[in-house]
């Protein structure tokens, strides 16, 4: 096994289930020290057990990614403990789903907050520390909703959408400076709230999946792991698609994405 990430600090949003976790559990049975952010404590209580049995060390911050401030502290407090920032995988996400036309300025404001501001912000403040070592490796996992049409959730879609560009914006602008920041996409991938899925909704899914499989967070957790790591140093700007095939195909209507 690598030992590249053996005394490494990640900070992993949206940590307390799901791809989330799966990206944490991963990071961590690398040897990385894994700060492991979720806006609920208890989903962050529910998830210790399977985090702290790794390798790495672990330590568990309730963040709001929608504080600014918020985010300031968790960069605050990690410095303190960790002494750098060396990884950020901005995994935090929410979805709602309704058609375009039922849409209010609370569903808008929710899901472009912790979507795409979250991301934006936790960018900014780990990269303002990262540029100071001139290095570092962002990875914002966004979905293949950005470019490819799944199900009513219009304001999820676009707020990915804008995580894609801003991949790209923000690669050039760091690049200079050591900072690499790339993007992963997934598309159907086996989590709890997968789980809550109806079954034509799982039957449009299995369809459209050309490998004949859903996904699951190790997928995408192996996929992050590629991107932080030295074997992609050469990359940056990128997003990497892993659904499977399912984005290469017209999605049934009822089909969906799960983070």
């Amino acid at each position: 096994m690598s030992t590249e990430f053996r005394g490494k600090t990640v900070i992993v949003t949206g940590a307390g289930r799901g791809i989330g976790q799966g990206i944490a559990q991963h990071m961590a049975s690398l040897g990385a020290t894994v700060v492991a952010v979720d806006s609920v404590e208890r989903r962050l209580t529910r998830a210790q057990e399977s985090l702290t049995a790794v390798e790495g060390k672990v330590i568990p911050l309730v963040t709001d990614v929608t504080s600014v401030a918020d985010l300031q502290r968790l960069v605050d407090t990690v410095l303190q403990k960790c002494g750098s920032i060396d990884y950020l995988v901005n995994n935090a996400g929410v979805a709602r789903q309704k058609p375009f036309l039922e849409y209010d300025e609370a569903d808008y404001v929710l899901q472009v907050d912790v979507n795409y501001k979250g991301t934006f912000f936790a960018t900014q403040l780990c990269a303002r520390e990262m540029v100071k070592h001139k290095k570092g490796a962002v990875v914002n996992i966004a979905s293949i909703s950005a470019w490819h049409y799944t199900i009513p959730h219009s304001i999820y879609s676009g707020a990915k959408a804008a995580v894609v560009t801003f991949t790209r914006d923000a690669a050039y602008e760091l690049g200079p400076h050591g900072v690499r920041v790339n993007c992963v996409a997934p598309g159907p991938i086996d989590t709890p709230l997968a789980a809550q899925m109806g079954a034509s909704e799982k039957a449009g899914y299995d369809s459209v999946l050309r490998l004949g499989r859903w996904g699951q967070p190790l997928d995408i957790a192996q996929a992050v792991e590629f991107l932080c790591s030295e074997r992609s140093a050469f990359i940056t700007g990128q997003t990497l698609s892993v659904a499977g095939g399912a984005d290469l195909c017209v999605l049934p209507a009822k089909a969906t994405t799960t983070q």
